[in-house]
């Protein structure tokens, strides 16, 4: 049986199958849990906006600032509390992650759960943070490109399947039984990091120096515009799928349906991504994805039959999640040292991506109330995206970084 890298002290307790143990699970559901209470959202606008009495824009608004405060919130909680053991990090923002979802299933006004919203963000930050940086930690060097793979497959299932999850759980009983089922489960990933998980893992420290060192290179601030630049045209209409749906008279079953066909297809689209970037490399996956997924959503715009839906919505998950897996190659075949500094920034080009095309949507469909335009300004921002992947080939060119 395999023994975990942890301390002699708790070494025995971790054990679960060769090559597996508690801790990596643990971290792996605590991703997963965090990716859903952010991605939860995108389903369940219209619900929130009727029992709350707010339009629609308003409504996308609580997805805008959740991402802004975790853009920003991530990358500086993660400097200021390097001094603080790992551990009590982990056990501090669990609870406060439990308290945010009992703040949401509390909510009763708009400024409420907009204050829910805010308390997940920051702590959805750390806990994502923590489980990308500890899951190699708690298994042996040969293993950890495995433990990482575990822990983006748990954040990639929560981003995809969140919405679907959402819906099914507010069509049949309410929005606010979402949150009280991650808070409880919650509760019992807190009584497992008490219990088990060492308190003297660390992780390795850098400088600022060394930091901006391993950022401000013009091929890995393309990276991180391409990130930035695809996930805005990706919720500048995503975001506002379900009330799009509605607009179309689709029905509340069929709307389910595709958002749980967006979900299958987007997981399938981690793994295609992986095997698209081991046969052609990351930066033609990156070129041929971003042409597709700008030709995918123009799509919305040549039908909204039903059969056309599930085909469109199928194709938008499957190549849409495609995209991380060549990203992160990108950043690391560019700079294996600063590997870390990059994903967290990466993050946060995610999360401000999400947030403005969060932002640009709800403008846009308060100035002119159509969907239409919705999609065109998707698709113009997405072509952007088929342009910075086409400079990585030029920029790639410099030498890389250790």
């Amino acid at each position: 049986m395999y023994m975990t890298a942890a301390p002699s002290n708790s070494e025995g307790a971790f054990l679960l199958e060769e090559n597996m143990n508690i801790n990596l699970l643990l971290l792996a559901l605590m991703a997963f849990l965090a990716g859903l209470a952010e991605f939860v959202i995108a389903g369940i606008i219209p619900y929130l906006a009727d029992y709350f009495q707010v339009t629609t824009e308003q409504a996308g608004l609580l997805v805008t600032v959740f991402a802004f405060i975790f853009a920003i919130a991530g990358p500086i909680l993660m400097m200021v509390t390097s001094a603080i053991k790992r551990r009590t990090l982990l056990i501090g923002f669990n609870i406060l992650f439990i308290i945010g979802n009992l703040l949401s299933v509390m909510s009763t006004t708009y400024g409420m759960i907009m204050l829910s919203r805010i308390v997940l963000a920051i702590s959805v930050s750390m806990l994502v943070g923590l489980a990308f940086s500890l899951c190699v930690k708690v298994v042996r060097q040969p293993f950890q490109p495995r433990a990482i793979g575990i822990v983006l497959m748990a954040l990639s299932s929560a981003m995809v399947l969140g919405s679907p999850i959402g819906i099914f759980l507010s069509s049949l009983y309410s929005w606010k039984m979402v949150f009280m089922g991650i808070a409880v489960l919650s509760v019992v990933t807190l009584l497992i990091t008490v219990k088990y998980f060492p308190s003297d893992l660390e992780v390795e420290k850098l400088s600022l120096k060394d930091d901006l060192k391993g950022l401000l290179r013009k091929d890995l601030i393309a990276a991180h515009c391409y990130t930035f630049l695809f996930f805005t045209g990706q919720s500048v209409f995503y975001i506002y799928f379900s009330p799009y749906l509605l607009h179309e008279k689709v029905s509340a079953t069929v709307i389910s349906l595709l958002f749980i066909v967006f979900g299958v297809c987007g997981t399938l689209g981690s793994g295609l991504g992986g095997l698209l970037t081991e046969k052609w490399g990351s930066r033609r996956a990156l070129v041929v994805l971003s042409m597709l997924y700008a030709v995918v959503m123009a799509g919305y715009l040549v039908s909204s039959s039903v059969g056309w839906l599930f085909i469109n919505t199928a194709l938008l998950g499957l190549v849409g999640w495609s995209i991380n897996a060549p990203t992160q190659s990108y950043l690391i075949e560019r700079s294996e040292k600063y590997a870390s500094i990059n994903q967290t920034v990466s993050t946060s080009s995610v999360q401000f991506g999400i947030s403005f095309g969060a932002l640009l949507g709800g403008m846009i469909l308060g100035a002119y109330a159509s969907y239409t335009l919705l999609i065109v300004w998707a698709v113009v921002i997405l072509i952007g995206t088929v342009i910075v992947s086409l400079m990585l080939f030029r920029f790639s060119r410099e030498r890389r970084l250790p």
